[in-house]
């Protein structure tokens, strides 16, 4: 299964809920740098808040910080 293949495979299997999230995610790879606009539009989306009060910019944060999160985020699930 090629790159690609495994990529469209996951995306199908997730939820309704965050398929928005990666549409817009690939929005943002796939921009141009010199669109101002976009560049404006994906900051102020960066500053809104999701339904669980964190800010998209919130995840923005490096692979260990997010690590911690998840772990965090998991445990208290487990509940």
């Amino acid at each position: 299964m090629t790159l690609h293949e495994q990529t469209i495979s996951k995306i199908r299997q997730l939820p309704e809920n965050l398929l928005k999230q990666v549409n817009d995610f690939v929005d943002f790879i796939v921009m141009d740098e010199d669109d101002d606009d976009t560049w404006s539009l994906w900051e102020q989306f960066c500053s809104v808040s999701g339904p669980s009060g964190l800010k998209f910019s919130d995840y923005c944060i490096n692979d260990e910080e997010m690590d911690e999160y998840l772990a965090l985020t998991i445990s208290q699930e487990a509940e």
